[in-house]
């Protein structure tokens, strides 16, 4: 009886224990969907303007990288090709490939009849546009980061008239609390402007370096076989 009286006090001590953590878990929950509700319509638009710059940072991280670009080997193959006089070859490996490095080599391929300067131009501006759709992409997230500050404040506005418009209608300040809800209104959006804005900016210079980097890697490969094949004492083939 004394052991089973033991270990029913261990068991409340133990859910004594538990329920101050769960009941602080809950709290936390409700007090994070209660700064979202004050937030009022501004807070709503910083959720989904959040939402929308983590789906473009995660789509952007997976499509913006060499493999996409310039692919390891791809430019190899293609020589190989290449000086086999296999030029339909190359065509055919350009169309089983998305990347830009495939979109300049199929140019090359159905255009090989050109001159070295025409070429040139060409291949130069398909891989600029290429890029240029990569930075516009990352664009977006600059809006984001744009847009979320301004969106804090617009809420710190309509907190802090929402505020003033109660301490009018009482006329009197002298209860606090009157004030609370509207300057907690004001603070929540401004909070959560920054803290979308700040992350989605970083991420937006990140990515423009990274398509910058890329679009190095894509015209020195480019370049390098353009003069390899069309350069003086490179033989056309036909």
């Amino acid at each position: 009886a004394i052991n089973d009286q033991t270990a029913a006090t261990a068991a409340t001590a133990e859910d004594l224990a538990l329920e101050p953590s769960d009941d602080a878990a809950a709290a936390s929950e409700s007090g994070f969907i209660q700064q979202l509700r004050n937030g009022g319509v501004p807070m709503g638009f910083l959720v989904a303007l959040a939402l929308v710059g983590i789906a473009l940072i995660i789509e952007r991280l997976a499509k913006l990288n060499l493999g996409n670009i310039a692919p390891d080997g791809l430019a190899a193959e293609a020589d190989a090709l290449w000086n086999n006089g296999d030029h339909e070859g190359v065509a055919q490996l350009a169309k089983t490939n998305t990347s830009a490095l495939a979109r300049v080599l199929a140019f090359l391929a159905e255009n090989r009849e050109a001159d070295y300067i025409a070429l040139n131009e060409g291949a130069g501006e398909i891989a600029a546009r290429e890029i240029q759709k990569q930075q516009q992409m990352n664009y977006w997230l600059a809006v984001v980061a744009t847009l979320s500050p301004l969106l804090g404040l617009l809420g710190t506005v309509l907190g802090m008239i929402s505020a003033f418009e109660t301490v009018a209608l009482a006329g009197d300040i002298g209860d606090t609390s009157m004030v609370a809800e509207g300057i907690y209104m004001a603070l929540s959006t401004t909070a959560a402007g920054l803290i979308i804005a700040i992350p989605a900016l970083g991420f937006f210079h990140f990515l423009k370096g990274r398509a910058s980097q890329l679009a190095l890697e894509l015209e020195d490969a480019s370049s390098h076989l353009i003069i390899k094949w069309f350069g003086k004492g490179a033989g056309k083939g036909a």
